[in-house]
């Protein structure tokens, strides 16, 4: 993801950069020239990045680490929405409640973490009607969906 989608609080549930400027809105409009915008880490973008430090020398090539380490369960709050993998995202509370909940009891099943977390949260405010719809796609990993469109 590019510097303009991690600004858009219509993109990420949680956004990690604050930017300046224009950087696109969420009926489409395109984000300005780079030289017209500025961005700097949001707290949670600075959490994000805090624990990952990798160290190297200076006579020494590197090339980053492999895992990179974080205190923020990003991937969580904020989905991932690729070609290989759809994960919504959650609300950031409830995933430190289950998280919490999975420290104390190692063995925890996947039903006694949703019991924390009870379903995506979406950053447009889209929703999932019923729990059943809800369990469904917690287990299986997808659903259909059923929507109707009304002409004004």
């Amino acid at each position: 993801m590019n510097e303009r989608g991690m600004t858009q609080d219509f993109v990420l549930r949680y956004p990690l950069i604050d930017g300046q400027g224009n950087f696109g809105s969420i009926e489409g409009d395109p984000a300005a020239v780079a030289n017209y915008t500025e961005a700097r880490l949001t707290p949670l973008g600075a959490a994000v990045l805090a624990d990952g430090h990798p160290s190297a020398d200076a006579g020494e090539e590197s090339t980053g680490p492999s895992v990179f380490p974080s205190s923020v369960p990003n991937l969580l709050i904020n989905g991932a929405f690729t070609n290989a993998t759809s994960i919504p995202p959650h609300n950031l509370s409830e995933v430190v409640d289950a998280l919490i909940h999975l420290i104390d009891h190692p063995d925890a099943t996947a039903g006694e973490l949703q019991a924390h977390i009870k379903g995506p949260d979406f950053p447009t405010g889209g929703c999932i009607k019923g729990s059943r719809g809800s369990g469904t796609i917690k287990r299986r990993g997808a659903e259909r969906s059923r929507s109707a469109l009304r002409r004004r």
